[in-house]
């Protein structure tokens, strides 16, 4: 363990090392932090002494920046005042960000509503200048050095608190959050894993921007008389002093004046190479010169043989369901009401099928899937009558239970390889995040991570375990993603598109892959899929999805050869094949899917099918059917 923290604070050097800006920064620092420490002790004497006989001097190689009306040396008191000056920058900075970050990032955590009303005091706080604030609180505290780090750090605490709440908030929409709260990630390891790890970049280069802004504010109250008291003194106190002989000897302001922005530059220098450096971009770029990148390998080639993973078995066949759905809606708020954009979803997946479920975009299919795994977030409202992971009816449970066996039984793969893992984690670490939960042991996790990599055909997973999601290819991500998924066991797998993103051979291997695991470990799939061609290929059964209903059901054969539904009918009519003339126009379903707020009574179909009649747009069909089931007047008579 120790060689590793070493071998990876090397490459931190490196990469700061490699930062112009980082070592002028750590350079100009230096100097400052040597004078701040031997400052006082090595000049403060010769700096307080009155000299009658120097009065008001003008800058000299004897007196650089002149003396002032008492001749003392106006260069000497300003290097003595870089300690005192530093320290209540640093305490300002210090206390704003380490109340204000974790306050923001927290925050993103919270219910919506508690966490709107909190962003808006913070938001009226803002709204006042934070140098007025602190005057405030000085007013109330009062003045001194003390005091003056108080205020100005207090002052800021909203400004970082927003900073936080902003970088947490757009961290937490992404798609490897909503994987990590999938296999029960606690939200303690959610806020240091995924939300700070992620933020460190901007948050250091945001901290060295107030520790500039700090040196500014603090100088400022001491040159408004709010902020160092007589004897003490620091840039602030010699900058108002100065200005009172600006015209007679300029140079006692401009030398203090000096000194506040050689501070702040240094400052900002070392926090734009520190922000470079917590980069995990730049943490592998030499590595990844040195190591050549090493392809995957082709399917079905043989690989490393596999072992248990540290939670059990493969499911076996059952006769319960893997998944079980009666009755789910999701409903959202609208213009003070409820408008629902998913409404009575039913459907049941046996133990080792694969399941498709279509439409167009917009149609609930995600949402649907989203809800399933209890990812919708408030202000929507899910209610089911039942869910069932496993024979466990999750409508019972209480949210912990809840979300432990939606740990152990369900998976996820999102669309997007790229937003799927956490950039801030290398690749062993992630996949581990479930098995940890679960208090397996760090060395048997990995065991069991690298060899699902080698299941899906990663070459060299022990390597790739090392590695960041960054050094992967978009193919290589999903399969990793899979790999992942895997590695609990789960009883079920949704794949929310998951070959979107990807080229059409990279589509091909995953989706192989995906029937490969499917056989050899007999978990339960369902293919969130707009493309009913890639369905056709994977699935035993389909499901098709419009304007929030499922309005056919039926084994791949039925659907495909024999759809009942105008709209299925109409996807299929829209798919090009290789016997279609290139000079005919692609065939599209005219118009375009209703608005879940303006739905009118009667078929959400009915507006766009060519064969509705006036049942059709009074009366909603019920899903119904012997073997393949449909929600359609033509079919039921």
């Amino acid at each position: 363990m120790k060689g590793k923290r070493d071998g990876r604070r090397l490459r931190l050097l490196r990469v700061f090392l490699s930062s112009p800006s980082g070592v002028a920064g750590l350079l100009l620092c230096t100097a400052i932090a040597v004078v701040a420490v031997i400052g006082p002790a090595v000049w403060g004497h010769q700096a307080s002494v009155d000299n009658f006989t120097d009065l008001d001097l003008g800058p000299s190689w004897s007196h650089l920046f002149g003396t002032d009306p008492l001749g003392r040396d106006v260069f000497l008191r300003c290097l003595v005042a870089t300690r005192l000056a530093m320290e209540l920058a640093l305490s300002a900075a210090g206390i704003a960000a380490l109340v204000g970050l974790p306050l923001g990032a927290t925050s993103a955590l919270l219910p919506p509503r508690v966490r709107g009303a909190c962003l808006r005091v913070n938001d009226a706080l803002l709204a006042f200048p934070d140098i007025l604030l602190a005057i405030f609180i000085i007013t109330v505290a009062g003045t001194g050095s003390t005091q003056a780090a108080l205020a100005v750090g207090i002052a800021n605490i909203p400004w970082f608190i927003r900073l936080g709440s902003t970088l947490a908030s757009s961290i937490v929409a992404q798609d490897y959050v909503a994987n990590a709260r999938v296999v029960g990630v606690s939200r303690r390891r959610l806020l240091g894993r995924y939300l700070i790890a992620n933020m460190t970049e901007s948050v250091i280069v945001a901290t060295a921007s107030m520790l500039t802004y700090s040196v500014i504010a603090v100088s400022a109250l001491s040159f408004l008389g709010l902020g160092v008291q007589p004897p003490s003194y620091d840039w602030g106190t010699l900058l108002s002093q100065g200005l009172q002989q600006f015209y007679e000897s300029p140079m006692q302001a401009l030398g203090p004046a000096i000194a506040i922005a050689i501070g702040g530059v240094a400052l900002g220098l070392l926090g734009d190479g520190l922000g470079r450096t917590f980069n995990p971009v730049l943490w592998t770029a030499a590595r990844r010169r040195r190591i050549p990148q090493i392809g995957n390998t082709a399917p079905g080639a043989p690989h490393k043989s596999r072992s248990p993973t540290p939670s059990g078995h493969p499911l076996s066949e059952s006769e319960k369901p893997a998944l079980r759905v009666e009755g789910l809606s999701v409903a959202f708020p609208r213009d003070g009401a409820l408008v629902d954009v998913v409404r009575d979803v039913s459907f049941a997946v046996a133990p080792g099928e694969i399941v498709g479920v279509v439409g167009e975009s917009g149609s609930g299919k995600s949402v649907t899937m989203l809800a399933v795994g209890d990812l919708v977030e408030s202000p929507a409202v899910v209610s089911y009558s039942r869910l069932e992971i496993s024979g466990h009816n999750l409508a019972s449970a209480s949210p912990r239970e809840r979300r432990a066996l939606l740990a152990g039984n369900l998976s996820y793969i999102f669309q997007d390889p790229g937003s799927s893992l956490n950039p801030a984690m290398r690749i062993g670490k992630q996949m581990i995040e479930g098995l940890a939960s679960k208090n397996v042991p760090k060395a048997k996790a990995l065991a069991a991570a690298g060899d699902r990599l080698a299941d899906v055909h990663i070459s060299s997973p022990t390597q790739r375990l090392r590695q960041y999601p960054h050094e992967l290819s978009g193919g290589m991500k999903q399969r990793v993603m899979i790999a992942t998924a895997l590695l609990g066991n789960p009883s079920v797998i949704i794949a929310d598109e998951p070959t979107t993103a990807l080229d059409v051979t990279v589509q091909d291997q995953v989706l192989s892959l995906l029937r490969e695991m499917n056989a050899e470990w007999g978990t339960a799939i369902v293919l969130v899929s707009h493309n009913l061609a890639v369905v056709a290929e994977t699935c035993s059964r389909v499901i098709v999805m419009y304007a929030g209903r499922v309005v056919e059901d039926g084994s791949t054969e039925q659907v495909i050869h024999s759809p009942q539904h105008p709209y299925t009918k109409a996807l299929l009519g829209a798919i090009p094949d290789l016997d279609s003339d290139p000079d005919r126009p692609l065939v599209a379903i005219p118009g375009s899917l209703p608005d879940p707020g303006s739905r009118l009574p009667g078929c959400p179909f009915a507006d766009r099918c060519p064969a509705a009649f006036d049942r059709c747009k009074v009366e909603e069909p019920p899903l119904e059917g012997d073997g393949a089931r449909a929600a359609c007047w033509l079919v039921h008579g």
